[in-house]
């Protein structure tokens, strides 16, 4: 009976070596999947971080009822102003409503570019790539009319996940 218990336990001690084993390589293993993934999420952040977008000033039109946006691109990758382009409009209208809208591609359009000292007009229904340094302006229409002298906010959202934010009270 001896020499059973022996051989039994050796198999428990071989068997509970083996799982040990294959606990720490799936272990290993993990760890290498997490490192190799925070490092991609590292470049595309950084790959983010170089695409910028700042919101240099808004007119509105009560006449027209629109907004003229400035809007500069401060980063050192060119974006793209697309129909994917997400524009947020949050106002108070004229009957006292706050209003948050997400804007349609056919609520805003594309109206003005300056690059260095020279302005083109672009047509309508065209979309641009927004080099560094290169200013756009936009036409915005919103649905319902704004209320003069309460508080506008503007956010300008692109697919890559950079975003433009922008407060003001049209007079």
């Amino acid at each position: 009976m001896g020499f059973g218990a022996v051989i039994t336990s050796s198999i428990m001690i071989i068997l509970s070596l083996i799982i040990i084993a294959f606990v720490a390589i799936n272990i290993i293993m993990w760890a290498n999947y997490l490192n190799t993934m925070s490092s991609h999420t590292v470049e595309e952040i950084g790959t983010k971080l170089n695409v910028n977008l700042r919101i240099t000033g808004s007119k509105y039109n009560d006449t027209l009822n629109t907004l003229s946006v400035n809007i500069t691109n401060v980063g050192s990758e060119p974006v793209l102003l697309g129909p994917k382009t997400d524009i947020i409009l949050d106002y108070i209208d004229v009957d006292g409503v706050r209003r948050i809208e997400l804007l349609k591609p056919s609520s805003w359009s594309i109206d003005r570019v300056y690059v260095g000292n020279s302005t083109l007009t672009v047509p309508k229904g065209v979309y641009i790539e927004l080099a560094p340094g290169m200013i756009v302006c936009l036409k915005i229409t919103p649905t319902y009319q704004i209320q003069v002298g309460e508080v506008v906010k503007i956010v300008i959202a692109l697919p890559v996940g950079v975003k433009a934010e922008y407060v003001f009270i049209p007079s």
